[in-house]
């Protein structure tokens, strides 16, 4: 039998290389966590939207209100801002008729139609759902992220613009949501431009999100 004590120095020696893994590991988790908090938070550009008057949108209604949201069919982040309107326009009672452009490049109808969250977006509320061909639309208005909503008064003043999440496919209720039923409301909302984050409009929405989201919603 072996009675030889063992070596408690050896065994506190580990390979050099060890220890380093260990710090590649530990500084690819720590930016990791870092891209992912700026991308959640990484908001498209600002704009001042122009009259409604600029674009020719046909309506069904009067009302006090018009919103017109820009979206990107392929944009799982704007299943939370489909989320937020229901919301607002349930609990706007009819003061509000929204108008959702969606993107459709001429070249590709096919691949842009019939997606989840166009099925989601068609059951809102007072809302029509309208093909916006090249994103042409949009862009008169100045819409060029998906997720971005301008609320417009009965004579197309823009009365509000942004986002209505507070980061990218970050559900619940928002500043902008809130500041839009204020107005609906007659009261002074708290902001009148959020930031808006979501995929560009005009551009590969692949590139834009983790599609591991889209999957997920599905």
């Amino acid at each position: 039998m072996n009675l030889e004590k063992p070596n408690i120095a050896n065994k506190l020696l580990r390979p050099w290389w060890l220890y380093g893994l260990v710090a590649l590991w530990a500084v690819a988790v720590a930016g990791g966590f870092y891209w992912l908090y700026c991308y959640n938070l990484a908001a498209g550009p600002e704009v001042d939207p122009p009259l409604l008057s600029t674009v020719s949108l046909e309506w069904n209604s009067t009302p006090s209100y018009r919103l017109v949201v820009a979206i990107h069919p392929k944009c799982p982040c704007t299943f939370a801002t489909i989320d937020e309107l229901n919301r607002v326009l349930r609990d706007a009672e009819g003061a509000i008729e929204c108008k959702i452009l969606a993107y459709e490049p001429a070249d590709h109808l096919e691949e842009f139609q019939g997606t989840k969250l166009l099925e989601y977006a068609e059951k809102l509320p007072y809302t029509q759902v309208e093909s916006d061909i090249d994103g042409k639309l949009a862009k008169q208005l100045s819409l060029h992220t998906s997720g971005a909503v301008v609320l417009y008064n009965q004579w197309g003043t823009p009365f509000f613009s942004g986002g209505v999440t507070v980061s990218r496919g970050h559900e619940g209720i928002s500043p902008g949501g809130e500041s839009i039923l204020a107005i609906v409301r007659g009261n002074p909302p708290a902001v009148r431009r959020t930031p808006v984050y979501g995929c560009p409009i005009i551009e590969a929405c692949e590139e834009s999100c983790d599609l591991s989201e889209l999957t997920a919603k599905q």
